[in-house]
């Protein structure tokens, strides 16, 4: 057994080796369970360098992307041997090297900082193994999920705050300028896994060619265990000398007014608009109970930034995205799509940008050049009515067909195991037809689903998808109950008797998933893992069992299941004050096959984070839960905010700086390069049916959080415009008082709150949470209390 030093501390205990320096365990003292939050591989806290005289990388044939070259770095991994405890430090060397490593140990938090003397060291970092996400060994509830990396604009500042299952948080923060980090990703299973994190004080030569010659490197990170978000911003202001800026909503249409918290000292508050001005809005920021707000109109398209200046030099700042319009930046991104589409053909991810459009024709008109692509694609791709060869992954073909070993039915996806491309077939065959009024597209909808019903549904509602001689559970892939429950509503709105047959097979499929429980199943394999925790599983779980219970029957116990799903979820989404990245779900492999296809890096606002919105704003409007709401809004703005003014949209923003698959010469830290021309529309219909038709006004000690409107105040009455192109839903959280609403429909207001007086309109109905109102000219007033 190698001999180590136990430090315990109200906080934490840590035990370090002594003959290397590194933590071989570390405990928070708040988890209940007591997990050891790092790596058995024990590397944390060691030295990650290499040298100018040295060749310090090869190029490889990347293992998750075959078809692409990376640079594999070569550092080596410096441990340092133990000298003298002495107090609240200890201190360990390395003779070879004339490096130190330093261990400050606090009460609540410790900082570990490594110095080295050596003007040959051309990268100089520290391995951070954390027990991530996936490794074996440890139950996920009490894994590091590595969520939300921060980085100032000027650089000089960062933080990474990383959240765990069980609800509990850790927090690195540099007090110095970091050249930035990387993630490790796994070469096998897609990237599936995260192996480690590195933090570099400078990063190789052969990424950054004009390093220079340092006389002494030095890198120090403190690692905190905060109990909330709001805990970590204060523990990240207080390590960096600056007030940190956040938000409860990451932006809005033009005109909305959100206020901002200042977490610490300040001095002075800058807002940068999108034209590049600069102002001074110290004066504006109020006082409230120890808080420190400041709201922000958003006058202009683009990104504010919002800097927060205190007592060091550091500065930390925010940034939120402001719109148009939903309308507007619909037309903008769908005036941009071109071929190639996607890296193939199939529909679940390449024909989404067919779905978007049919969407576009049945809220904009016909356009002929859009309608022409459409229909060409759907008649000869997808319906393969040109007679040529199907396209796997794409055509629907009306006869059977084997594939590998197995034999499929009549109205089967071509030669693809991937059932989530038939599910999507039906999706945007039923666009079509409500687009351009084509029964046959309904006609062949009906059979396709009727297909996956009889081959791919089993008794007890599980979705199977059948590969290389398995069954593989796909309930939760792609979210497919969304295809059976739209068929039942596009029938039901026929008055079609086949109606019935898929209302039955949603609820067996969302009755599967409540006894399916904590479990999700998913793409890929098992074997680097207790359990895979796919975010995307995860989401579409609780997404799944909500729209049935919203469309097609109401059971309390989805409610309570999606909930608790919900709940856990919260530990896959991103936190970082950034509108390109709040709250985003956390994916790292899409990548591989989107954007410049440098394998897998985080995909911030990628389009599989509207499941993670979707569900949150069906569980709001099942329960009136605000906080879900303003979940799913900036879900849905990390992808909005992927649009460019000409058009232009990626497939997500990626905060990485060296990714999996990457080049020399070559830091990301940016969109890709390549725009995306497919998935990324997956936002507009899932948005048609959800923010298209909502508003929302909630508060934040006082100041009104406007969702899709914009507020004024007229005789202490809360005036309210939406900005919703098809206003119908008005959630209203923690507001007192009188609210007037203009509109010429009928609005469901929908509030928890126990007190509701209509001055002007006629109430139509009210059950529970929901009140169903008609204006009188053209004005709503209700007052709350």
């Amino acid at each position: 057994m190698k001999e180590t030093i136990k430090i315990c501390k109200k906080g934490y205990d840590i035990v370090i080796e002594k003959g290397s320096g590194c933590i071989r365990e570390l405990y928070d003292n708040k988890d209940a369970n007591r997990v050891n939050l790092v790596d058995r591989n024990r590397r944390f806290g060691s030295l990650a360098a290499t040298f100018k005289d040295k060749k310090s990388y090869h190029t490889e044939i990347s293992h998750v992307a075959e078809s692409k070259k990376h640079i594999v770095i070569d550092d080596q991994l410096i441990t340092h041997s133990f000298s003298y405890l002495r107090g609240s430090c200890a201190v360990f060397t390395n003779i070879e090297y004339n490096s130190t490593l330093k261990y400050e140990f606090m009460d609540e938090f410790f900082i570990l900082s490594i110095e080295a003397a050596d003007t040959n060291i051309s990268q100089f970092g520290m391995n951070l193994d954390f027990n991530f996400l996936g490794k074996l060994g440890t139950g996920y509830e009490d894994q590091v999920i590595p969520t939300s990396p921060y980085t100032s604009a000027d650089g000089k500042a960062s933080y990474y705050l990383m959240t765990r299952p069980n609800g509990r948080w850790v927090l690195v923060t540099s007090p110095q300028p970091l050249a930035g980090w990387r993630l490790e990703y796994s070469p096998n299973n897609f990237g599936h896994f995260i192996l480690g994190l590195k933090m570099f004080e400078s990063f190789d030569d052969v990424f950054v060619s004009d390093s220079g010659t340092k006389q002494k490197h030095t890198i120090a990170l403190r690692i905190d265990f905060p109990d909330t978000y709001r805990e970590a911003m204060s523990l990240a202001s207080s390590a960096l000398g600056s007030p940190v800026p956040y938000f409860p909503v990451a932006g809005g249409t033009l005109g909305t007014e959100l206020p901002m918290t200042i977490e610490g000292v300040y001095n002075k508050i800058i807002l940068h608009s999108p034209s590049g001005n600069s102002t001074d809005i110290t004066e504006h920021v109020v006082e409230d109970s120890g808080v420190y707000q400041v709201s922000i109109r958003l006058c202009e398209e683009g990104f504010y930034r919002v800097e927060a200046f205190g007592n060091s030099l550091n500065s930390l700042d925010c940034v939120l995205f402001s719109f148009s319009g939903w309308n507007e930046l619909f037309r903008k991104a769908s005036s941009t799509i071109e071929q190639p589409y996607h890296c193939d053909e199939n529909l679940a991810e390449g024909g989404v940008w067919c779905w978007a459009l049919c969407e576009h024709i049945k809220r904009f008109g016909v356009d002929p050049q859009l309608a022409d692509r459409v229909l060409e694609h759907i008649d000869h791709k997808i319906l393969n009515l040109s007679g040529v060869s199907p396209t796997p992954g794409c055509s629907i073909v009306p006869y059977p067909h084997r594939f590998e070993g197995r034999e499929y039915g009549p109205y089967h996806i071509f030669e693809s195991t991937r059932i989530q491309e038939q599910f999507f077939g039906v999706s945007i065959l039923l666009s079509a037809y409500q687009a351009f009024g084509n029964s046959s597209y309904l006609e062949y909808a009906i059979d396709t689903l009727l297909n996956l019903l009889h081959e791919h549904i089993a008794e007890n509602g599980a979705i199977l998808c059948y590969e290389k001689g398995r069954e593989i559970d796909y309930t939760t892939v792609c979210a497919p109950v969304i295809a059976v429950v739209d068929m039942a509503k596009v029938l039901g709105e026929r008055r079609d008797p086949r109606e019935a047959v898929f209302q039955a097979a949603a609820v067996k499929i969302a009755d599967y998933l409540l006894q399916r429980g904590f479990h999700f199943p998913t793409e890929g394999d098992q074997e680097y893992s207790q359990s895979e925790m796919e975010d995307g599983s995860i989401s579409c779980t609780a997404l799944s069992v909500l729209y049935v219970c919203f469309h097609i029957e109401f059971k309390h116990e989805y409610i309570r299941f999606a909930e608790s799903i919900l709940r856990l979820h919260d530990a896959w989404k991103m936190y970082t004050p950034d509108a390109r990245m709040y709250q985003s779900s956390f994916r790292w492999w899409e990548t591989i096959w989107e954007g410049d296809q440098d394998g897998p890096c985080i995909n911030a606002g990628h389009a599989w984070t509207i499941w993670r919105g979707e569900a949150d704003f069906y569980y709001s409007l099942l329960t009136g839960d605000m906080n879900r709401l303003l979940s799913s809004y900036n879900a849905y703005l990390t992808n909005l905010s992927k649009i460019q003014q000409d058009g232009t949209v990626y497939a997500c923003y990626i905060p990485d700086y060296i990714p999996y698959s990457t080049e020399p010469g070559v830091l990301v830290h940016r969109y890709p390069l390549k725009p995306d021309h497919s998935l990324s529309r997956y936002v507009w219909p899932r948005a048609v049916d959800t923010w298209f038709k909502s508003s929302g006004i909630h508060s934040q000690k006082g100041k009104p959080i406007a969702l899709n409107g914009e507020v004024t105040f007229h005789e202490n009455c809360l005036v309210f415009m939406s900005t919703a192109p098809e206003f119908s839903y008005f959630f209203v959280g923690d507001i007192r008082g009188r609210i007037r609403l203009a509109t010429e429909k009928r609005i469901t207001i929908i509030s928890q709150t126990e007190y509701l007086s209509v001055y002007q309109g006629r109430i139509e109905a009210a059950q529970g949470i929901r009140c169903e109102i008609t204006p009188e000219n053209k004005w709503i007033e209700i007052e709350l209390g």
